[in-house]
This record gives structure tokens, sequence and C-alpha cells, in this order.
């Protein structure tokens, strides 16, 4: 078992890298999501989904909001890592966590799936919208209104994006 000290520094550092998440809001982006990256990675060195499931989840699912959120440099790559750990949030969550931390990380793989710069289009667009529905069985309206009414402003912008040959019946669903 890790050291009270190892865990206040994982926490800590956890906490750094949602700091530089917020700030890439105010600017200069690139440099603190690269930040906020890097400090999630650090976290990662000392727990694992075998030790502390639900902070790894945790820190995977939160690294995945920001390389999702990285336009810059190798966007493929970026991408590809988005979709890589926020899957494997979604499969710890599955396991360990409570229904709400696994919905929150089906809606946030359903945003990567839904920017990213990779693979076919329209498989992408159907996997966000998968996402989100799964996502919405747990976040209901009475439940859970803000991050519901986010999933369903998500699921619209999906359905727009949708390219199924019939846009009357992509932007009726949209609404």
């Amino acid at each position: 078992r890790k050291s009270g000290l190892v865990d206040r520094w994982a926490f800590t550092q956890s906490c750094v890298g949602t700091a530089y998440g917020l700030l890439s809001w105010t600017g200069n982006r690139p440099d603190y999501l690269n930040r906020s990256i890097a400090a999630y990675r650090d976290v990662l060195r000392y727990c694992s989904e075998t030790n502390e499931p639900e902070a790894w989840a945790a820190t995977l699912n939160n690294l995945g909001v920001s390389y999702s959120q990285l336009y810059t440099g190798n966007r493929l790559e970026n991408a590809t890592n988005a979709v890589a750990v926020s899957t494997s949030a979604l499969r710890t969550y599955a396991k360990n966590g409570t229904p709400s931390d696994w919905a929150m990380a089906c809606s946030n793989l359903g945003d990567v799936y839904r920017s990213r710069p990779l693979g076919n289009d329209v498989e992408n667009v159907k996997r966000t919208i998968r996402l989100y529905r799964d996502a919405l069985l747990v976040c209901t309206k009475d439940r859970f209104p803000v991050r519901w009414a986010a999933i369903q402003n998500g699921l619209g912008l999906a359905y727009m994006l949708l390219d199924t040959g019939d846009s009357t019946a992509s932007l009726n669903r949209a609404i």
C-alpha cells in the first residue's frame, strides 16, 4: 500500500491537472492542456486499475478530456490517446464505479468521437449517438438536469452531423 504522502501527492497532481484544464479556457490553451496532460500522467504512475480503480478511472477520464480538447500538435495522436484512455475509464467505471461516473465517461467518450479527426465520420457519429443514449439512461432530466441538458445538446449536434441522406429526418431527431 502506498504511503499517505504519496496518496496526497497524487491527489494534488490530479487537482493540478484539473486547474490547468480550467485555465486552458482563459488563454494559452495548448500550453495549459499539455500541463494538464502531464499532471494526469504523473498521477497514473502511482495509481492503477488494480490498486485504486476509481481514482485511476477518474484520472483517465480527465486525461481523455484534456487530450480531446488539444487541437494543436498531432491531432490524430491526441484523438487516438483520448479514445484509448476514455475507453479504459469507461470499462473500469462499468466494473467499479457509480452509475453517474459511468454515464459521465459515456458522455465524455461521445464528445471525443463527435470531434474525432480519424476513422469513418458516419461511424464516429453513430458511436457518439450510442454513447450519449447510454449516458441518458442514467442522467435523467429529474436526477441530473444540467448534465442531461448538456448530453441532449451533444445528441442534437450529433444528429445534425449524421449524414443518412435524409437531412429532414436527422434534423427532426436533433430537435
